[in-house]
């Protein structure tokens, strides 16, 4: 039987096929209209730009936000590890702000903008970026994420010292590697840099300027995030990553086989058909190739019936946490990711977590 939440969210993708062509048609005559008439500047009347106390710093992490019922705790917390890491943060917030959240967010901060909702995040990110470039502001490295993570779950966090090192144009800390349609693959948009080099190209502030946003969150992410890498790739930036799926199953196959067993039936927990594979895998009807014996068999099995690797994101967070040594959960609301956050308090991961994000996500489903 097909779970409510999986009905409901394939009912919604069904509807956002039937709208997609309307709102993608609106989102590019809107986007035309906006760079044709200068309608930005009216647009801009509207954002509120607050000075930091944070010194500016050779690196720069643009970081948005939209948290209208009060700021978290965890939002403090990466404030903190990015500017001990020698990253500014400015900070996007998609929602005006009460007085006193802004007196304390400007404490943490270089710099501050509020603005409306607009184009969602990718809308925040442009603003923001623009922002930079018309104030002449071109740091070292220029870090764009959102609060849809926690981030740094480990106090010991290496990545952005990483970030900082690669030489790439564009890098993300995660590819979505879309195997199955590789014209698809991009860096998940949660976070993502950029080099000096790149901020200084005729091509970057075109890319910007005319962005297609819209309303709609699911065109957002189909013209945005989908697109981006492909886009600078395009014009000749190089594009690296550190993770993929691949890491995720590469964690798996060195699991034990009982740790193992547990991490796919955490994996069936999320998806029916997974579960219904595994059944029939482990009572030997099935008659996939496989090499090995036990779990590791199964896992190759399952591989080689889904077609596709499992989702990064939405392994067991212990497997996450501690083998990968990925130091971001996502904050997202849907049942996977509230069973993951479930897994996480029942069998906690063997890395310490920042305590302030830990009672987070112990009380983010309660909320």
């Amino acid at each position: 039987m097909i779970p409510l939440w999986k009905l409901k969210r394939e009912l919604a993708r069904i509807k956002l096929q039937l709208r997609l062509p309307f709102s993608m048609a609106a989102a590019m005559v809107e986007t035309r209209l906006r760079t044709r008439t200068g309608m930005d500047r009216h647009a801009r009347r509207s954002v509120r730009l607050s000075a930091g106390l944070i010194a500016p710093l050779p690196d720069m992490a643009l970081v948005l936000i939209y948290q209208p019922d009060g700021l978290q705790a965890s939002l403090f917390q990466t404030c903190r590890h990015l500017t001990a890491q020698g990253f500014a943060p400015f900070i996007v917030s998609n929602t005006a702000l009460r007085d006193d959240d802004r007196i304390r967010l400007l404490e943490a901060c270089h710099l501050l903008m509020e603005r409306p909702n607009i184009g969602y995040d990718f809308g925040g990110y442009r603003d923001g970026i623009l922002h930079l470039l018309d104030a002449g502001l071109r740091p070292d490295n220029l870090l764009v994420m959102n609060d849809s993570i926690w981030f740094p779950l480990f106090d010991d966090c290496t990545l952005l010292a990483e970030i900082r090192a690669q030489p790439d144009d564009l890098f993300g800390p995660v590819y979505n590697d879309r195997v199955e349609k590789s014209h698809l693959s991009h860096l998940q948009s949660y976070m993502f840099n950029f080099k000096r080099a790149a901020l200084d190209r005729p091509a970057f502030r075109t890319y910007w300027e005319r962005l297609v946003t819209s309303a709609n969150k699911q065109l957002v992410i189909r013209m945005c995030e989908m697109r981006m890498t492909k886009a600078f790739r395009d014009a000749g930036f190089s594009v690296g990553y550190k993770w993929t799926a691949a890491d995720g199953v590469a964690a798996l196959r060195a699991l034990p086989a009982a740790d193992l067993r547990r991490a796919l039936d955490y994996m069936g927990g999320l998806e029916p058909k997974i579960a219904q594979t595994l059944q029939l895998l482990r009572t030997g009807s099935a008659t996939d190739p496989a090499t090995g014996p036990g779990e590791a068999a199964v896992l190759d099995a399952l591989l080689y019936r889904q077609g596709v690797p499992p989702y990064l994101l939405k392994l067991p967070p212990g497997l996450l946490i501690d083998a990968v040594r990925l130091p971001f959960l996502k904050k997202d609301r849907h049942l996977p990711y509230q069973l993951q956050r479930a897994a996480f308090l029942q069998d906690p991961p063997a890395t310490p977590v920042n305590p302030v994000i830990q009672t987070e996500i112990a009380g983010w489903d309660r909320t």
